[in-house]
């Protein structure tokens, strides 16, 4: 069971089933660096516990120049095939990972010396990132500890806050970038880095975050009841539309709509045009044979077609709320 605390000090979730994965990852900065490495990840599904990386793609950019360029298909271990949904989504087949992908050892070895130290810059970069954490402490038995910023992040809530779809296809159309290819993680990570561009010009170089402003709650998730006039507006689900599907480990379904409406969100029963996010069961999340719940299929569909669709497990959710309480 999780409790939810949110008090002067933010919100705090205290979680007592000790199962649940525990990711000493970099922290989550609200900064636009200089120098930093943007990454983007294809992948078999949609949970980093039971999903592969199918492509991993890197750019470095030194004083906001691109300066060098990474990117590789992956044959997963016990490679058999694309999923169906998954090629249609990213043009990524059976053959081309047969034909060219890597070791995984061997290609998240490269991927780690190109990043080096660096901090890692991505659109909505919390997927990317503990993908990356699980499969590289799987081969190496050590931990991706990079700090990385999120370009969705500081467009929704700094930068561009009156652009309602925040997803690349989206802004890459308004902001008349030219990009022709999607899901292809090269592609999106120079999207990702005109994107970024955009973002720093509008806040410019000195840019600091404003500081929130908190008051104090307590309530375990049972108890909560939506209040979003006392959470401040910068928190990931803030005014985000939010459905949740499959068996849940941590809350209840209705428990977790209450937590959503507390926080400012918009718990829906079904994915639409209107959803943000679709927050998986973690069981849920292990896709075999293309048996997604039809929400995921729904929301895998609205997403090709650039609508601003995160999907994610129920631990990431779990954890994008921690991270942001950090900062």
């Amino acid at each position: 069971m999780v409790t939810i605390r949110i008090t002067n000090d933010g919100i705090r979730i205290e979680n007592e089933n000790q199962t649940k994965k525990v990711r000493n990852k970099g922290k989550s900065l609200l900064q636009l660096p200089k120098n930093y490495s943007i990454i983007d990840i294809e992948t078999t599904g949609l949970s980093p516990e039971w999903n592969d990386i199918l492509e991993v793609s890197s750019i470095r950019i030194r004083n906001n120049e691109v300066v060098d360029k990474f990117s590789r298909l992956l044959k997963p271990d016990d490679f058999n095939e694309v999923d169906p949904y998954i090629e249609k989504l990213t043009g990524i087949s059976t053959n081309m990972i047969l034909e060219s992908g890597g070791e995984p050892k061997e290609v998240l070895g490269d991927f780690l010396t190109f990043v080096g130290s660096d901090t890692i810059v991505g659109h909505n970069v919390n997927f990317d990132i503990n993908f990356l954490y699980d499969n590289i402490k799987l081969q190496f038995q050590k931990e991706f500890t990079n700090d990385f910023v999120d370009t969705y992040r500081l467009s929704k809530y700094y930068a561009f806050p009156t652009i309602k779809k925040q997803s690349l296809i989206n802004l890459s159309q308004l902001f008349d970038l030219g990009t022709t290819t999607f899901h292809r993680s090269l592609s999106d990570s120079f999207t990702t880095f005109e994107i970024y561009n955009k973002i720093l010009s509008e806040l410019g170089d000195d840019w600091v975050p404003p500081r929130k402003k908190r008051h104090q709650i307590s309530h375990k998730a049972s108890d909560v009841v939506g209040d979003p006039e006392k959470i401040d507006i910068y928190n990931p689900f803030y005014n985000a539309n939010v459905v949740f599907t499959g068996k849940l480990t941590q809350f209840t379904r209705t428990n977790a709509q209450k937590l959503i409406a507390n926080i400012g969100g918009n718990p829906q029963d079904g994915v639409n045009k209107s959803t943000n996010y679709l927050v998986s069961g973690v069981q849920d999340s292990k896709v075999i044979n293309g048996d997604y719940s039809s929400k995921q299929i729904k929301a895998m569909k609205l997403k090709q077609q650039g609508q601003d669709i995160n999907i994610i497990d129920e631990n990431i959710f779990i954890e994008m709320l921690a991270e942001h309480l950090e900062d």
